[in-house]
């Protein structure tokens, strides 16, 4: 995403985890659909979590004992009042380490 608003193209979309299908080059799933969603209902170029998949990044984060890999997402996500369609939402989001 950070090489793509460098060229000029700044580009939205959401991470969710979970499972989903891959054939060929389609992909499909419950997980796919929500990060879609996500992603068209921001009113920001940028990267958030969904709701699940920040639950899931944050309780990964409590059970580790690796402080480089907590230091780590610390520092690539972080809390921001995300402008959404309809609204503002406090959105895991995603930042970029130059």
């Amino acid at each position: 995403m950070t090489t793509m608003f460098e060229q000029g193209l700044p580009v939205k979309g959401a991470i969710d985890c979970g499972q989903f299908f891959v054939k060929d080059h389609c992909f499909a799933g419950k997980t796919i659909v929500n990060a879609y969603h996500l992603a068209n209902n921001l009113e920001l170029s940028g990267c958030v979590l969904t709701p699940y998949a920040s639950d899931q990044v944050k309780e990964a984060l409590q059970n580790v004992n690796d402080t480089d890999l907590i230091l780590f997402f610390d520092e690539i996500l972080f809390e921001y009042l995300t402008p959404l369609k309809g609204g503002k939402e406090k959105k895991l989001t995603v930042i970029h380490l130059p």
